[in-house]
């Protein structure tokens, strides 16, 4: 038995020195660690998309608006996504965030966004005239054309056949500017006549 342990930590040691120095294949090995505490701390966006009550969180930023690049704003969106998903998923509601960048250049504009962690939806590029701001700054829902810029919509997504639409879309809470953004996060983050919708 010592003789037959002897004889194969001999054979792995010399097939370890040949491919050490490349006679030899090895097994390319990767291990991966899940921290749940870490991944518990990202915004993970929904999936599938379901009919129903849904709030969204809506940042509007740019690369080139110094406000939307103040050291920690990224940090703060980051957060509360994470706060407003589980507040409104305890509601009943569903909820989605969706990241939209003022910048001319759309690979610029997702540049950007990407510092503020995971959307489910991002629009970037077309300057001003990007389809996410006429959306939501100048035409459906029109509101304070500046950056950075937090908006609330709650809205009901209803499917018929193959058919998918949106109705019943409206801004719960709209803050413009970093420092408006802040006190409203450092008040809890309100959301008005949020808790009334979402009762039955």
């Amino acid at each position: 038995m010592r003789r037959n342990l002897v004889a194969a930590g001999a054979v792995l040691g010399i097939g370890f020195m040949l491919g050490a120095v490349g006679l030899m294949p090895m097994p390319d090995v990767s291990i991966a660690w899940r921290v749940p505490a870490v991944e518990s701390s990202q915004y993970v966006p929904a999936s599938p998309v379901e009919p129903g009550e849904e709030v969204l969180l809506v940042y509007l930023g740019s690369s080139s608006c110094y406000w939307s690049n103040a050291p920690g704003l990224p940090s703060l969106v980051r957060k509360l996504k994470i706060n407003l998903q589980r507040r409104v998923q305890s509601a009943g509601a569903a909820f989605a965030a969706v990241g939209i960048a003022r910048d001319r250049s759309a690979a610029t504009g997702m540049k950007h966004l990407q510092k503020f962690g995971a959307f489910d939806e991002t629009t970037a590029g077309h300057g001003w005239f990007n389809e996410g701001i006429r959306r939501y700054v100048y035409e459906d829902l029109p509101g304070p054309a500046g950056t950075p810029q937090i908006i609330i919509v709650r809205r009901t997504l209803a499917v018929e056949g193959d058919q998918r639409s949106v109705a019943n879309e409206r801004v719960l809470a709209r803050m413009v500017g970093l420092g408006e953004i802040q006190e409203w996060v450092e008040a809890g983050a309100p959301i008005p006549h949020f808790a009334a919708q979402s009762a039955p």
